[in-house]
């Protein structure tokens, strides 16, 4: 790295860390005011939308029970139409 320079001096970017801070602050770097940095920013590993969808129905269905139709339209919460 030569004499000017040591390991010490430089930043290792994990891109697997939650806090996204420093990934932001990476991808802002442009060059000729800084280097230009290139790879994977972010990698960090998450339930997508559609997951946490399932695991909420299965739980409502676990602590409240399967439910039907007609105990939904019974609710209380319903109107007539005319």
């Amino acid at each position: 790295m030569g004499e000017e320079i040591s390991e010490d001096d430089l930043l290792i970017h994990d891109e697997k860390q939650a806090e996204p801070c420093l990934a932001y602050l990476l991808s802002r770097m442009r060059y000729p005011d800084s280097p230009e940095p290139r790879g994977v920013f972010r990698c960090v590993e998450r339930p997508t939308y559609d997951d946490l969808i399932v695991v909420q129905m299965h739980e409502a269905v676990r602590t409240s029970g399967e439910g039907t139709l007609e105990t939904l339209c019974d609710a209380g919460e319903t109107w007539i139409v005319r």
